[in-house]
């Protein structure tokens, strides 16, 4: 399935057409062996993926307790890691309290995302992704 979305990515992509990309990141992160934040990032950079399609993803790196290798950095573009660090440090220096919503709200603003990471129901049903 996996490469089945990365042939449609590619060719919506080469054509200029725009996809259901939500439901083809969705397909693609679903395939096994289970891709990581790093590289669906690397997938939404080179096939021009809005970062709304991959907000699960972002807020999983931002949330990590390990920081970005430097294998890691070498991936993904100099304006995405940098919004990746900002992330991670406005989401650090937030106090512990309240709701679990806080990390989306951080990728929603550093990542400048329409709403709240695209659907919020879509990630209610996934928050226990995020562990």
């Amino acid at each position: 399935m996996r490469a089945h979305g990365l042939s449609l990515l590619a060719i919506a992509h080469r054509l200029g057409v725009t996809i259901n990309y939500a439901g083809v990141m969705s397909e693609i992160a679903a395939g096994w062996p289970r891709l990581d934040p790093i590289n669906q990032s690397e997938i939404a950079e080179k096939f021009d993926i809005p970062m709304q399609h991959i907000c699960l993803s972002l807020v999983k790196l931002i949330r990590r307790a390990d920081s970005i290798s430097r294998q890691e950095t070498g991936r993904i573009s100099l304006d995405t890691l940098a919004k990746v660090v900002e992330a991670r440090e406005v989401y650090r220096d937030l106090p512990c309290l309240g709701t679990e919503f806080k990390p989306f709200r951080v990728v929603n603003s550093v990542f400048e995302l329409p709403g709240i990471c695209s659907e919020i129901g879509d990630l209610l049903i996934r928050t226990s992704d995020l562990n």
